[in-house]
């Protein structure tokens, strides 16, 4: 709660006019309102980065399903559906610890997570 204190950097910046000369004020409030638009602009590039983590972030990713059509992705088996063996896939969607999946391009470019033995 007491982070979003550093949002209202300007506002509290105008109190500077109160007790500083004009020019000196000015300047500083000036810095002080240039700084909070660079934090302004990192913060909003912030949120529209993509998930990376969770579930949200399996969605889309292109891996190798074992012999029997599971996943070893990230530590944790997953149960493919249809389970497609020996191949590359893409996760269309998760339900609870099941993967919905997909064949996927094999000409198409990205990291590919291979299954562990």
């Amino acid at each position: 709660m007491w982070c979003h204190l550093l949002l209202a950097a300007p506002v509290v910046g105008l109190s500077l006019f109160f007790v500083l000369p004009f020019g000196t004020a000015l300047t500083l409030y000036l810095i002080i309102v240039a700084l909070s638009l660079l934090l302004y602009y990192q913060i909003m590039e912030s949120m529209r980065a993509p998930v990376l983590t969770g579930p949200e972030g399996l969605v889309g990713q292109i891996v190798l399903t074992d012999g029997s059509g599971t996943i070893h992705m990230n530590g944790e088996w997953w149960t493919a559906i249809p389970p497609l063996p020996n191949q590359q896939v893409r996760i269309v969607a998760l339900h609870g610890l099941v993967v919905e999946i997909e064949a996927a391009d094999t000409a198409e470019a990205g990291p590919i997570c291979p299954p562990r033995p």
